[in-house]
């Protein structure tokens, strides 16, 4: 029984790839998304300030695409240490980049995916002032995401202290 308990870890895979393939599919389209806008940008040159506000609101989006495309990467990754290769954070001859991305425990893989989180939703509020401005709704917008910010920070922070 201990042995197929053992080896239903490898069930882990189907998540991992999936992930995986996710996020080369986001970089794919954010690759796509940016050759797009700076045809666009080519053939027409913003004149003015509003035009040149729309250009960077799409830059701000193809920036969120690939923050989001590195959040199934970095879970694909995290996944794959903690369930499939437990020993690449002792193997220097790995190719995973353990010093760079040290995830060994799964509360680490949580608080990466939630530092990820926070930054998107600073992305999400920039596009949301660069393109509504400063109405009320933009407040509101902003305070839900700041309450939301709060609570991940605390819980991240709780999750490395290790409660």
């Amino acid at each position: 029984m201990e042995r197929i308990f053992g080896s239903s870890r490898y069930l882990v895979m189907i998540t991992i790839v999936v992930s995986l393939l996710s996020a080369l599919v986001l970089y794919a389209v954010a690759c796509t998304v940016l050759v797009n806008i700076l045809q666009d940008t080519w053939t027409a040159v913003p004149a003015g300030g509003d035009a040149g506000k729309a250009v960077a609101v799409r830059l701000l989006k193809v920036l969120d695409i690939l923050l989001i495309a590195v959040t199934f990467q970095i879970i694909a990754v995290g996944l794959y240490r903690l369930f499939i290769n437990r020993s690449a954070e002792l193997d220097s001859q790995s190719d995973l980049p353990t010093g760079r991305l040290p995830i060994t425990t799964f509360h680490q893989l949580k608080s990466a995916v939630i530092h990820l989180a926070v930054v998107i939703l600073v992305i999400q509020f920039l596009e949301q002032v660069v393109t509504v401005g400063p109405v009320i709704e933009t407040f509101f917008f902003g305070a839900g995401i700041a309450i939301f910010i709060a609570a991940a920070i605390w819980a991240a922070d709780r999750i490395s202290a290790g409660h």
